[in-house]
């Protein structure tokens, strides 16, 4: 295999680039690079870093979409589901403001669980990725990014709670009755 060698030169003509490909020709260990052409690889190169962010990052936008569509379509399931035990409390005498004490408790509960699952998985699973970078590119520096970690959890809290609220709102608005009417039918 031998040593690989790359020579980058900065000439304003090309005669002593071209002089210098046509003494090398039987080499496969020594390239010569223009320097102009290098300049613009490192163009190219940053735009493609570009695109691959923006790409990147629309991706994460669209994924990050899609999770909250799902979460408020399970928490609605979840609040329709309880739709019945929620008019039975209220008939028993419990107040709409404990009852949605109750209901931002249960929210917070299961948000905090989820969380911790969450943040357990993620630990892994960055340090399984942050020892296979090392593995295969060498001492590599690997940040973990708390600053977003931190963000994303409270924008996560805000989100459930948002979206709990407003599930308990609609079901707040309807009839006691016809909830427990629909209950026994």
């Amino acid at each position: 295999m031998g040593i690989r060698l790359a020579v980058i030169i900065c000439a304003n003509g090309n005669t002593l680039l071209t002089q210098l490909k046509n003494l090398n020709e039987g080499s496969q260990n020594l390239y010569f690079i223009d320097a102009g052409s290098l300049a613009n690889m490192m163009d190219f190169k940053n735009i493609a870093v570009g695109m691959l962010r923006l790409l990147a990052g629309c991706f994460v936008v669209l994924v990050s979409l899609i999770c909250l569509l799902n979460l408020y379509n399970s928490i609605s399931g979840y609040m329709q589901g309880r739709r019945q035990e929620m008019a039975a409390l209220i008939s028993v005498g419990m107040t709409k403001k404990q009852l949605a004490q109750m209901v931002c408790l249960e929210g917070i509960l299961l948000l905090g669980r989820s969380l911790l699952w969450g943040i357990l998985f993620s630990a892994i699973l960055i340090y399984g990725i942050q020892k296979g970078i090392v593995l295969l590119f060498g001492g590599i520096q690997f940040q973990i990014p708390i600053v977003l970690e931190i963000v994303s959890v409270i924008l996560t809290f805000g989100a459930v709670l948002f979206m709990m609220w407003y599930a308990f709102r609609k079901i707040r608005m309807t009839n006691i009755l016809e909830n427990i009417r629909q209950d026994s039918i």
